[in-house]
């Protein structure tokens, strides 16, 4: 009731001049007026925190850019410089210059020919023969030369 009462067109009582009427127009117009600036206040907010949320992921991806590039520079592991720091390049870089180095991960053992000698020389000489076929550096070519020269190719 009190809906219909606020959606009903203004009347002026009776014996009123239209002063009244003028006054709960006002009231009315003020009341919508807050109402939409309740509305349009919520929807900024709403724009401001997904803003934000932006923002944060874009520094995010620029400091884990950075630390990779650190990283690489110093050539250190770039989790540290994520975890142990405020994000910044300068402490990052502090930081990656008192880590230990990486340490490039060791070369497979060169390939070592079987002397001929042992009971297994046939099953050698095809594993130098294979890795010949692999892999034709000097070490294997010198390896599979042997075994071509004791065949008598």
């Amino acid at each position: 009731m009190t809906q219909q009462l606020k959606e009903a067109p203004p009347t002026a009582p009776e014996g009123s001049d239209g002063d009244e009427l003028q006054v709960m127009e006002r009231a009315r117009a003020v009341e919508r007026t807050a109402a939409e600036q309740k509305v349009t206040a919520a929807a900024q907010e709403a724009k401001n925190a997904e803003l934000q949320g932006r923002e944060a992921a874009i520094r995010k991806a620029q400091t884990e850019q950075a630390a990779q590039a650190i990283a690489a520079e110093l050539a250190v592991d770039a989790t540290p410089l994520l975890k142990y720091t405020d994000g910044t390049p300068e402490a990052m870089r502090e930081l990656a210059k008192s880590l230990a180095k990486k340490v490039a991960p060791a070369a497979a053992p060169s390939f070592v020919p079987d002397s001929g000698r042992a009971a297994g020389a046939l099953v050698g000489d095809a594993v130098i023969e294979q890795a010949y076929i692999d892999n034709p550096n000097p070490e294997t070519r010198k390896a599979y030369e042997g075994v071509r020269a004791r065949k008598g190719w």
